[in-house]
Order: C-alpha cells, then structure tokens, then sequence
C-alpha cells in the first residue's frame, strides 16, 4: 500500500532510514528539483510516500543525508531531478553532489537534462564523477556543455568506476566531443549504456568512438540515432563489431545517409559477431539489397533478438527474404517493418514463415500496403502459432468488415496473437 503523509521538516530527515521504501522530496526552494531516493529495507511490509519540504534547499537535505547512519546498511538511491533554473543554484547544487561522493551507500541516479549546464558548470560534475563515486546514472540531454565541457565529462568516464549509464542525447557536442568520448571509452570499462543522439556528429567522429569499441569490454548499448553519418560510419563500426564481443544494442537510426553498403557492412559483421541482440537502423534509405543482406544474416546469426528496420525502402522482394530467413531463423523476437513499402505478397510470404517458425513474438507492418488478402493469410497462419503474440497491421488499406471479421476469428478459437487493425 501507498501512504501519502504530510509534509516533514528537514528534522524529520533523520528517522527516513528506518521507515520507508520509496521517499519523494520537493524542494520550493529556488532549486525547484525532485529527489527520488528509493530504501531498500529487508523487513518492511509497505512502502511509503513521503513529501519532504527542504526550507534550506539542497543543503540541507545533503547535510542530512550525511548524518544517516542507516544509509550504508540499507542501499540508498537517489534519483535527482533538476530543472532550469539559475547558474548559481545550478553551481550549488552541483558542488554539494560532489561533496556527498564520500558517502559509500547512496547509489545515485542524477536527471540534469535540459538545465541550462554548461562548460562553466561541468567541473563539478567532473567532481563528482572522480573516485570514490556513487552516481550510477547521468543524464545531461539538452544541455550545451561546450567542447570543454564535454571534455571534462569524457574525463569523468575515463576515471569512472560506478556509472553504468550516460546519456548525452542532443548536447551538441558534435565530432570533438566524441573523440573525447571515444578516447575515453578505451580505458572505461564499467559504462554499460552510452546515448549520443542528435548530436551533430558525423563519420570522423564515429571513427573515434569505433576505436574506443575496439578495446572497450564495458559497453552494451549504444545509441547514434540522429547524426549526420554515411557508410562509412556503418562500415567502422561493422569492423568493431567483428571484434568486440560484449556490445548488446545499437542503434543508428535516422542517419539520412547510411545507405546499402553501410547496412551490408553491418549485416556482414552480425555473421561474425554473436553478441548483439538488438540493431535498429530505421529511417535510412535502405533498398531491397540491403535488406536481403540482412535476411542473409539471419540465416546463420543466433544472438540477434530485436530488429528494427522501419522506415525504409524495404518492398515485397526483401521482406519474401526476410520470411524465408525466419523459416530457419531460431533467435529473432522482434521485427519491426512498418512505415515500408511492403504490401499483401510481403504478407503472404510472412504467414508462410508464421507456420514453421518457432520464436518470432512480434510483427510491426503497420502503415505498409497491406490489404485484405495479405492480412487474412496472417491471421490464418496464427491459428496454428503458439508463439506469435502481436502483429499490427494498423493503417493498411484493408476493409472494416475483414478486420472485424479476422480479429473474431482468432477470438473465438482462444488464440494469444494479437492482430492490430487500428
């Protein structure tokens, strides 16, 4: 149960160790932030919600922290949300973080996105980033952090031993930036999930990060969605990906310009490496070869789970490869097709492959060219699938009465697949 009490002075701070799970604290001060802090007692029967007000700010509620001889013993996370607000509070903030670095309980989860942090705020990030350090996640979207900002927070990873997630997403800080990330990434090997969208970075500087890739025995996730690559771009990372071994999800979505060769170089990464699982590359003006490529891949690779190739040019030929690959494919969960150009004999070739396949969870055709034929085909073959629990075929030109029709057909003989007309 969820309890919601009224609200605490900062005297009150002291007794939170020993009574709750999940405390919220608003700070109506001039902060204006929001602190999550999660306590993870082993004989507590209910959880409680807490509204803290901190007369003294962030302060305050630091010293406090500090004083809580519980903390250790109980796990202590904090999630900090900060929002825009001046320099200075931004400054103080920032400094008391760094301050309560020492404290070896708290596990802390840092939310400054769209801040206004800049490279006169950096260093105390950096601060806090220097061991002995408890933040494990940092996020800093929407801030313009400067080339020497981003410096200094490419030093904080180098020298990094508890962060496990970065998110940089849309800070601008463009190919310089990610040289420094990437130089960082070659001594890091803690960071698990690094995003770097929308950050106006182009081949040279995925060069670099590809170079950090290739020694990097950390990272699981990354995200380049939204820069300004090409296949060249694709390509060094395809030649990271035949060497690292521990990269889980990538994604490079949006790009503009990565075309079928870079799509290929990946896809011909994939039949030597057997980490990945997941690879989205939508919204890239893939044609049939390249998606052919892809089925190839699948026909051999046994690690990739989750494929997202949306938006593309993908027709009828390719996804017929597509099916065929999932004929023998045993590892793919999910594929996402929709917003392409394939339309009932893609879905045809689909409701083959439904049949004999035996992992395929879910199918996204949604704003293809579908229509009725194609999606009564895919309904039949989920009368006989036992796995597939979900395919949209939302904004396809198909009949109302059909839709209705298939949807009670699959009702009525008790199947767990989902069909998605709407």
């Amino acid at each position: 149960s969820i309890e919601v009490l009224p609200s605490m002075s900062p005297s009150s701070m002291c007794s939170l160790g020993s009574t709750s799970h999940f405390i919220e604290h608003i700070l109506p001060s001039e902060l204006w932030a929001k602190v999550y802090a999660f306590v993870d007692l082993k004989q507590a029967l209910y959880t409680r919600l807490v509204s803290i007000e901190l007369a003294r700010g962030v302060n305050t509620y630091l010293q406090q922290l500090g004083s809580n001889e519980g903390m250790e013993q109980t796990g202590f996370r904090l999630t900090l949300k900060l929002a825009d607000e001046t320099e200075m509070a931004r400054d103080m903030l920032l400094a008391k973080l760094s301050v309560a670095k020492h404290l070896s309980g708290p596990y802390i989860n840092l939310d400054l996105s769209g801040c206004g942090i800049t490279n006169r705020n950096t260093h105390w990030i950096l601060k806090a980033l220097e061991e002995p350090s408890t933040i494990q996640r940092l996020q800093l979207v929407d801030n313009r952090l400067g080339i020497s900002g981003i410096k200094e927070i490419a030093e904080g990873i180098r020298v990094n031993n508890s962060m496990e997630d970065l998110n940089l997403g849309h800070c601008g800080i463009a190919d310089r930036g990610a040289r420094a990330v990437g130089a960082a990434l070659e001594e890091n090997s803690r960071l698990r999930g690094l995003n770097l969208a929308g950050n106006q970075i182009t081949d040279d500087g995925v060069v670099a990060l590809a170079r950090g890739l290739i020694s990097n025995s950390g990272l699981n996730a990354l995200d380049l969605t939204g820069n300004h690559l090409t296949c060249l771009a694709a390509e060094v990372v395809a030649e990271a990906l035949q060497v690292n071994g521990h990269l889980k999800a990538l994604a490079m979505n949006g790009t503009g310009d990565i075309q079928d060769p870079g799509c290929i170089a990946l896809a011909q990464a994939l039949t030597v490496n057997n980490s990945l699982q997941s690879l989205s590359v939508a919204h890239n003006p893939f044609t049939c070869k390249a998606i052919t490529a892809l089925a190839d891949t699948l026909l051999t690779n046994k690690s990739l789970t989750h494929l997202n190739i949306s938006s593309t040019s993908t027709r009828d030929e390719g996804a017929t490869s597509l099916a065929m690959a999932l004929a023998e494919n045993h590892a793919l969960v999910h594929l996402n097709l929709g917003h392409t150009l394939i339309s009932s004999e893609g879905a045809l070739a689909f409701a083959d492959a439904f049949r004999v396949n035996t992992t395929l969870q879910t199918l996204n055709l949604a704003s293809c060219s579908v229509k009725d034929n194609g999606a009564a085909a895919i309904a039949d073959a989920l009368l006989t699938n036992d796995v597939m629990l979900w395919v949209n075929l939302s904004f396809n030109p198909l009949t109302e009465q059909v839709a209705n029709n298939l949807s009670t057909l699959l009702h009525q003989h008790n199947r767990k697949a989902n069909l998605h007309f709407i």
